[in-house]
């Protein structure tokens, strides 16, 4: 008889005890992205989800954990996926007399990415035993509006894009954080 994989949501599964990991220590989360913060984010979805999950006891000490979690945060960053002629963007199109130019393209649409590796290892294995439990690297993506206004003194379009990619990078954390749980408990 041969089974699917599949359990019922924080069902508690024995396949990471098999191979001796009970208790995990996450380790913070590498910032390898020129985004400030994206590895504390990552890290807080991570601890999260595992905790959530209750696929292993989570420690708070490395010396207390059987296995160690590690992470890093490849890249964050977004680009432009639509765009709209000057000549059609709020005010200007609506204001008699005022209109941005018909042959400039500005961004409507981005889709902000993350990327992010992983690795369980055993914080002591035996001698000869390969420390290395399971690796997984991991990329999402989440689009969001731009904001773009023309002949509006003092906008702020820059900083309120800005805070909108940290708004996706939370989404796209979230799920990347899911991924790899999912991966590392599916590996069994």
């Amino acid at each position: 008889m041969s089974s699917c994989g599949y359990t019922l949501k924080n069902t508690r599964r024995e396949d990471l005890a098999k191979v001796g990991v009970r208790t995990v220590f996450v380790r913070p989360v590498e910032n390898n992205s020129y985004k400030p913060g994206v590895g504390n984010l990552v890290y807080n979805h991570v601890v999260r989800v595992l905790a959530a999950n209750r696929s292993v006891r989570l420690v708070v000490r490395e010396e207390e954990a059987d296995a160690v979690l590690t992470g890093a945060v490849g890249a964050a960053s977004y680009g432009s996926v639509a765009a709209t002629a000057a000549s059609n963007l709020f005010p200007s199109a609506k204001v008699s007399g005022v209109t941005g130019p018909s042959d400039q393209l500005v961004a409507t649409l981005y889709t902000a990415t993350l990327t992010a590796s992983f690795a369980l290892n055993l914080r002591a294995p035996a001698q000869g035993q390969n420390p290395a439990v399971w690796s997984g690297a991991f990329t999402r993506t989440q689009i969001f509006s731009a904001n773009n206004q023309l002949d509006v003194y003092g906008t702020t379009s820059a900083l309120i894009n800005e805070s909108e990619f940290f708004r996706a990078l939370e989404v796209a954390g979230e799920a990347l954080a899911g991924d790899m749980h999912e991966s590392m408990t599916s590996r069994f």
